[in-house]
């Protein structure tokens, strides 16, 4: 499992299609990005700069849109409640359902010793908008509209089986940014993990 690039093979794919697994985090005015708009951006190459992504994804859009790119880390207490799962240790399927995420200020880099954020800011905290699966990679969307993630942002996670308690639940991906939101922007995210 990984947000990455793990052979040759996979940059070369990566480069001509856009399609690397990883966090897109789109900051728009006013309003996230719509299912259409994501749809639109998601043709951008992951792997171009983002002065160039910002260029194309506001031609794509026709609004202003800053794109943030990263790359995950599964960290071991995830892999642990997987692993849990599939041998049938749990008692109900919420122990493995992906339900919460949470934006914070930490930043130290993300490690499997990772039990959840460094610095999580509960105001931040929001159920997942949307999850779904297709062949070996999950997707994962969320919404903040304007003046819900008023911030500087320095980490991001996903958590499996939490509540709306910041930090809660089993941390089940870390991510590093760097981004800005403003009091009159929106954030989108627009997350693939792929179980390799």
């Amino acid at each position: 499992m990984n947000g990455g690039l793990n052979t040759i093979r996979d940059f070369l794919r990566a480069l001509v299609t856009g399609a690397v697994p990883g966090y897109r985090f789109y900051v728009t005015p006013l309003t996230p990005c719509t299912e259409d708009e994501i749809r639109k951006l998601k043709k951008i190459p992951f792997l171009l700069p983002a002065w160039i992504s910002n260029i194309i994804g506001q031609a794509l859009i026709g609004r202003p849109v800053l794109i943030y790119k990263y790359h995950n880390i599964i960290p071991t207490v995830s892999r642990q409640q997987i692993g849990k799962a599939l041998s049938g240790n749990i008692a109900s399927v919420n122990e493995i359902k992906i339900t919460h995420q949470e934006l914070g200020t930490g930043t130290n880099s993300p490690s499997n010793a990772d039990t959840g954020l460094q610095t999580p800011t509960g105001a931040t905290r929001k159920s997942v908008s949307s999850l779904a699966y297709s062949l070996n990679q999950i997707n994962i969307a969320s919404f903040w509209a304007a003046g819900e993630a008023t911030g500087t942002w320095r980490e991001y996670a996903v958590f499996i089986n939490g509540s709306g308690t910041s930090n809660s639940g089993v941390i089940f991906n870390r991510v590093a940014i760097n981004i800005v939101v403003a009091g009159g922007d929106a954030l989108t995210l627009d997350g693939t993990v792929t179980i390799t």
